[in-house]
């Protein structure tokens, strides 16, 4: 995969503001429980991917879209403070910026739900407006969180420009045929894996089969997160498994953002894909060490530190 150190990445996907709250266990249907902990931070998948990349070394453009709002300014000071280039973010004079709400266990486990509001703007004239975004880029990261119709026609774009596209099917939605065939690595956890392929993905020997089905649908490379069992790589010629270096687990919100992040990056200075996906699980891991999602996210020192 073409690209240069720095690699130059494009992040077509979300910004949402997300509301945390801590409690001992998540809620059952119907049910009201105490929490703890308000916090309010930055959060959307495109967003979180975004700042990754730029932690990571990256030159990185965001194509995204807020609302006329405090929240909206609060992203765009973000981006300026993280080095990520929001020249092609939209602003909607009709939509509030996107919100997730979060629910955090203290065993890391989470909860989410999101209304992406100003971000349901993002159609395919929107992404045709900010087509030159991709002028030079040397990966296109995009997360189908954003709405499908932007994702399909940047993944177009992308491909016409003979640029490799990673895509983050968070959450798992269909896919065409056509979209499928130019992706260039797919990152799902095993859950959305499941949903994608209708197979069983609970095992690690399933994901692999599972992983196969969508190379055989298209996808030229499938790489499946496992969570703390590491990650699974599947070219179409084999499946390999990358472990995850063990770590303790504050909170696994920002991990999944992580991951797709540090995929890219390393594969835009051309790291062959198992190389890859070993740097990525070591983003994964050290995201799931600090609370919140912004936070978690690591710095390239980090990431070399824990490699080594």
């Amino acid at each position: 995969m073409a690209g240069k150190r720095p690699g130059h990445i494009v992040v077509v996907g979300t910004f949402a503001v997300g509301v945390t709250l801590r409690s001992e266990r998540l809620p059952l249907l119907g049910e009201t429980i105490h929490g703890s902990g308000l916090a309010v931070g930055f959060g959307g998948k495109g967003s979180n991917q975004a700042v990754a990349c730029a932690r990571l070394g990256a030159t990185v453009e965001l194509v995204s879209c807020v609302g006329r709002d405090a929240f909206g300014e609060q992203a765009l000071q973000l981006y300026q403070k993280e080095g990520v280039g929001a020249r092609w973010v939209g602003t909607s004079s009709r939509l509030p910026t996107g919100l997730g709400a979060i629910l955090v266990t203290p065993d890391g486990r989470n909860a989410i739900v999101v209304d992406i509001a100003a971000n349901r703007e993002m159609d395919a004239a929107f992404v045709d407006e900010r087509a030159s975004a991709l002028d030079g880029a040397s990966i296109l990261l995009t997360v189908t969180e954003a709405p499908l119709e932007a994702v399909i026609r940047a993944v177009d774009l992308a491909h016409a420009r003979g640029i490799p596209v990673v895509l983050n099917p968070a959450p798992a939605v269909p896919l065409p045929p056509s979209t499928l065939s130019r992706v260039s690595v797919l990152t799902p956890n095993a859950r959305e894996l499941g949903v994608l392929t209708g197979a069983d993905t609970g095992t690690v020997d399933q994901a692999a089969a599972a992983a196969r089905i969508l190379v055989d649908r298209g996808a030229a490379a499938v790489v499946v997160t496992l969570g703390e069992s590491g990650a699974l790589v599947c070219d179409g010629k084999q499946v390999s498994h990358v472990p995850s270096p063990r770590v303790t687990v504050v909170d696994t919100t920002g991990a999944g953002d992580a991951f797709s992040a540090g995929l890219s990056v390393a594969l835009s200075e051309r790291m062959p894909l198992r190389e890859a996906a070993r740097f990525a699980a070591c983003c994964g891991s050290l995201a799931c060490t600090v609370a919140e999602v912004v936070p978690s996210l690591p710095r390239r020192a980090q990431v070399l530190e824990m490699l080594a």
